[in-house]
């Protein structure tokens, strides 16, 4: 009974839900309150409460998935019978009667389940891939910072959430907050990529107070699209009302000059409260239809830049099990450059990609480097124009002849003006320059991330 009344307390401190904000700055906080969420219904906009002012800071809106049905309700409980009233005691010179004991009280019936909302994780302040089981990553010491964020599928108390943090996509938000202390962070995501063992979400921050040390116990709250609302339950039935004890007769003594009062009868015992019945399962949360597609473009298909190009994409063979693989090779010296022609598919919304890098090394250590920068055309556009600004993404070689997945980059601006099913141009260089990889970096394919309309 311990253990269900603990969740069902977990359950009502950590969220509110307000109608609107009038109903929200109407809540009664106290400083325990400090930290806990408000789940706005009018404009589906989560809160946190940053202090008694109340001061409400947003921490971003939801988007439009199906929620799923509302778990069936249980039976109330019967009701126990009442116990039999005690006789009224004889009255003497002022009656004597004896008043009758109080009844034990019944026992209480067992609530239901609480819910929860949230994964418990160990922050870590490495700012690389991949995340250890049970851990959180940042691509970036500074929380305002952070662009890509590493959950690891399994959290720290060996939960498999890989189905969870698959549901996650553009448009969902996540907080996340310390166990130990008010600190807090939140981001929109704009991308999610399954990396196996761990998922990488491309995010924009929006919030934060305070920081995670190493190690730090914390948990992760998602904020999935709002779905449509399931059925309610079936009522359960109501117990049977307990029977009305026997009335006490009333007792037959003569008044007295005033004569001593008598001892109150017994009280008769009290029927035991019916158990309470069993809450209905909870439905299954809707998921909502992906917003964010994505293209591959192979090493097969791309070719060196005329100015400062790459070396020619080459076939190069695994001997052992005869694995063939094209690949273009940048230089570990210079700035070189690669080219791609795509047209976009007919659901781009016109707006910014990100990019991420498969790759390997025949030798040598350190980071690599890689960028990509793009420009779009529409019909009867001069196609000698700039190119858009790029943004880079830093991998490090673990093992020769391994394939190398690297974070997704920031936001990349196509340039011009981007729109669906438009011809668009890709450069993709790596800055040899400046990376601690001092060999060639064999690019194998990029694969760029686009939201739909």
């Amino acid at each position: 009974m311990a253990k269900h009344e603990e969740q069902t307390e977990i359950h009502q401190v950590h969220r509110w839900e307000h109608a609107d904000s009038t109903a929200r700055a109407a809540q009664a906080v106290t400083s325990d309150d400090l930290g806990k969420v408000s789940w706005q219904q009018d404009d589906d906009t989560l809160y946190l409460l940053a202090d008694t002012g109340p001061t409400w800071v947003s921490l971003g809106a939801g988007g439009s998935g199906t929620q799923g049905d509302t778990g069936v309700q249980g039976d109330t409980g019967v009701t126990g019978d009442t116990g039999d009233q005690g006789d009224t005691g004889v009255q003497g010179d002022t009656g004597a009667g004896t008043q009758g004991d109080t009844g034990d009280q019944g026992d209480t019936g067992v609530p239901g389940s609480g819910g929860g909302y949230s994964f418990a994780y160990d922050f870590s302040t490495t700012t690389s891939a991949p995340p250890s089981t049970g851990e959180i990553r940042f691509n970036n010491a500074t929380i305002s910072s952070v662009t890509t964020i590493w959950i690891h599928d399994t959290d720290r108390n060996s939960n498999d959430l890989d189905l969870n943090l698959d549901q996650l996509g553009n448009g969902d938000a996540i907080l996340i907050t310390s166990e130990v202390d008010n600190d807090f962070a939140s981001f929109d995501i704009t991308g999610n990529t399954d990396s196996g063992a761990y998922h990488t979400l491309t995010v924009t921050y929006v919030n934060s107070g305070g920081g995670f040390a190493n190690g730090e116990d914390i948990s992760l709250a998602p904020a999935f699209q709002t779905g449509a609302k399931g059925d309610t339950g079936d009522q359960g039935d109501t117990g049977d009302q307990g029977d009305t004890g026997v009335q006490g007769d009333t007792g037959a003594g003569t008044q007295g000059d005033t004569g001593v009062t008598g001892a109150k009868g017994d009280t008769g015992d009290q029927g035991d409260t019916g158990d309470q019945g069993d809450t209905g399962d909870q439905g299954d949360t809707g998921t909502g239809v992906s917003s964010t597609g994505e293209i591959f473009m192979s090493a097969a298909g791309g070719w060196p830049s005329t100015t400062s190009g790459c070396a020619v994409n080459a076939k190069h063979e695994y001997v052992t099990n005869d694995i063939d693989l094209y690949t273009l090779d940048f230089d570990g010296a210079a700035v070189e450059y690669a080219q791609w022609s795509l047209w976009m598919p007919a659901d781009w919304n016109g707006g910014t990609v990100t990019a991420q890098f498969a790759w390997t090394a025949a030798s040598g250590s350190g980071t690599a480097i890689f960028g990509l920068q793009g420009r779009s055309y529409a019909d009867d556009e001069a196609i000698d124009q700039a190119w858009g600004t790029a943004q880079e993404a830093t991998d490090t070689l673990l093992a020769t002849d391994d394939v190398h997945i690297s974070p997704v980059t920031a936001a990349i601006t196509i340039a011009g003006t981007p729109a669906a099913s438009e011809f668009v141009q890709l450069r993709v260089y790596r800055d040899g320059a400046t990376d601690t990889h001092a060999a060639d970096a064999r690019l194998i394919g990029v694969k760029v991330f686009y939201t739909r309309a």
